[in-house]
């Protein structure tokens, strides 16, 4: 009787330790994917950064690049059409995006409040 309780208890001692090494090499498979992920998450993040303040050094960019200025945030770019003559043509609100990237509801907005005519501009003295 001792002996199978001893047997039991051995059996019982070498299913916990093979658990635990199984959960074990789980979680640092979970934890390099979940590292692996992020890091290309950052990585995406910091090459549209780039690719935004780059664009207006691009040879297909539509404006001359003396005419934008890099806001980042909710909009990219505000291009003053024709600053670099001298004379203001128009004022466009732009944003970069490369590959399949969609326009962010914050984005949506702003376009609209444009498209709508809310858009208005305010001296503020202080």
């Amino acid at each position: 009787m001792m002996d199978s309780l001893w047997l039991y208890a051995a059996v019982f001692g070498v299913l916990f330790i093979v658990r635990e090494i199984w959960w074990r090499i789980r979680l640092q498979r979970h934890t390099k994917k979940v590292v692996e992920e992020r890091i290309n998450r950052s990585r995406a993040v910091l090459k549209g950064q780039i690719g935004e303040q780059m664009a207006p050094l691009l040879p297909d960019f539509p404006f001359e690049p003396g005419d934008v200025r890099f806001v980042g945030g909710v909009i990219d770019l505000i291009i003053f059409r024709g600053a670099h003559q001298g004379h203001i043509e128009e004022v466009v609100l732009a944003d970069v995006k490369s590959g399949g990237a969609r326009l962010t509801p914050a984005q949506r907005q702003v376009a609209k409040a444009v498209e709508e005519g809310r858009v208005r501009f305010e001296t503020i003295r202080l």
